[in-house]
């Protein structure tokens, strides 16, 4: 006797997106997930490891181009510009206007920006407000 079952048709799945930053995990990301996640990576260091994850998901059988990369960005704003050691994300509003172009020149389909650990970031009208200021500077051409 075979006892079986089957799943409900629940429509589309969400794509899988992974923060992954060490060896396996890359792997496994390459091999089973939808996309990249990064936080808190110099865009050089996205780019590199986001060629590599997208030739691992290729000796893997897949379609590198099928990944995607959305990168999270916790921001740190400041009056005036940092200096050229800043951490992504972090300085004035054109500095991450920046990082946020830069992060589509590299292949990023999406940013999102996460205001939890930002000064006055839970306060929605400061945070809309911001997200004002940076919609007019992150032109991309």
């Amino acid at each position: 006797m075979k006892i079986g079952f089957s799943l409900p048709n629940i429509g589309p799945v969400p794509p899988i997106y992974l923060g992954a930053f060490v060896p396996a995990a890359l792997k496994r990301l390459a091999k089973l997930a939808d996309g990249w996640n990064p936080v808190f990576i110099s865009i050089p260091s996205m780019a590199e490891t986001f060629g590599a994850i997208r030739q691992m998901a290729k000796d893997a059988g897949r379609d590198p181009s099928a990944l995607s990369m959305v990168v999270h960005a916790v921001l740190e704003i400041t009056d005036r510009p940092l200096g050229k050691d800043r951490a992504i994300f972090s300085g004035s509003l054109e500095q991450i206007a920046e990082d946020v172009r830069g992060c589509a020149e590299i292949g990023s389909e999406e940013v999102f920006f996460d205001p939890a650990f930002s000064p006055g970031g839970q306060s929605l009208d400061r945070w809309l407000s911001l997200l004002e200021q940076l919609q007019g500077m992150m032109r991309v051409s």
